[in-house]
């Protein structure tokens, strides 16, 4: 599971640019390379996603910016 966060954060940084252009300021949910969900507000986008029944863990949380390399990861307490 980390090591898709990972490649997920690694997605982010080879990608900030053109992400910037679309995102800016907005929080977007990445999951297997891909933007699943943006917005605002961080909590929403999370809730966005678990009604989309991802699993907490499997997708990455970041805020777009020209400063902010803030990784948010979010887990489930169910083994």
């Amino acid at each position: 599971m980390l090591d898709q966060l990972s490649k997920e954060y690694e997605f982010y940084k080879s990608n900030k640019k053109k992400l910037q252009k679309k995102y800016n300021n907005q929080f977007i949910a990445l999951k297997n390379g891909k933007v699943v969900a943006s917005g605002s507000d961080k909590e929403k986008v999370v809730k966005e996603m678990l009604d989309k029944k991802h699993k907490l863990g499997g997708f990455l949380v970041h805020l777009v910016s020209d400063d902010s390399d803030i990784v948010q990861r979010y887990y489930s307490r169910v083994l």
